[in-house]
């Protein structure tokens, strides 16, 4: 399946075999990626098992999880230190919820813990 290219010389023009190898390369990481739950954009996270399995159960889609991360609408720490993402989102069932993701750190890599949607958005929405 992978193609392993040595000792070849870096030219202007790069032959076929050395597009295949860094193509090769680049499939590799991204599928050691996607089963050790490592995702990367403009940050680093992972999605624990645990997260994962939650997001499948509640109807979360990974799409909502990616954007909460680069762009959150509020970011809160709770009373176990952990930092939480959240966002307002529609999921087109005519009410809006509050997504949150509850993240912490190892290794200077975010973890995210958990993710939930609540109806319950005054209870959790920070009045700036």
């Amino acid at each position: 399946m992978f193609k392993f290219v040595y000792r070849q010389r870096v030219t202007r023009n790069p032959q076929p075999e050395t597009f295949l190898f860094y193509l090769n390369v680049f499939s590799l990481i991204c599928a050691i990626c996607e089963i050790c739950g490592l995702r990367f954009g403009d940050m680093k996270y992972r999605i624990s098992r645990h997260a994962k399995e939650e997001m499948e159960r509640r109807g979360i889609p990974l799409k909502i999880l990616d954007s909460i991360l680069k762009d959150p609408q509020q970011v809160v720490n709770d009373p176990a230190g952990n930092r939480v993402y959240q966002s307002k989102v529609d999921f087109n069932e005519g009410k809006i919820y509050l997504v949150r993701v509850v993240t912490t750190e190892e290794a200077g890599i975010l973890v995210v813990v958990t993710v939930y949607r609540t109806s319950k958005t005054q209870k959790y929405w920070r009045q700036t």
